[in-house]
């Protein structure tokens, strides 16, 4: 009996693993240029493909600081960051900026991973626009 639940869950997990479905309950992973050119939408900006297939990403999580910093200084970020290839642009907004027809990948790295991004505390995390260009 127990062996019999034991099959029932590693096959739950074995196709929950295939999905590509995160747990966020959306879709995870980076957005490629393939993922954007196969859905057959017209893109303008980082912002609107972001906006499409990954709008978690955009999302904050509750009250993290007392005091929110903004701008282009601010040591710490109660915004999800958004860098264009290496460069930090500030919030969301900014991947308003990013013509959709230069971007290669986009990837999202959460709160652990956006540390290593530079001196900024990304406590929403990150998101990085790769493009052509560079």
């Amino acid at each position: 009996m127990r062996s019999a639940a034991i099959l029932v869950l590693a096959l739950a997990m074995a196709s929950c693993r295939t999905t590509g479905v995160g747990a966020g309950g959306g879709p995870s992973g980076d957005i490629t240029q393939g993922e954007m050119s196969n859905s057959g939408l017209v893109f303008v900006s980082a912002y609107d493909v972001v906006r499409q297939f990954r709008p978690q990403w955009l999302l904050t999580r509750g009250v993290s600081v007392l005091q929110p910093q903004r701008g282009p200084d601010a040591t710490l970020l109660d915004y999800v960051g958004v860098y264009e290839d290496e460069l930090f642009l500030g919030g969301p907004d900014n991947l308003r900026t990013i013509p959709a027809q230069n971007i290669q990948r986009i990837e999202h790295f959460d709160r652990a991973r956006a540390q290593h991004l530079g001196s900024r505390s990304h406590i929403h995390g990150a998101i990085v626009v790769r493009t052509r260009s560079r």
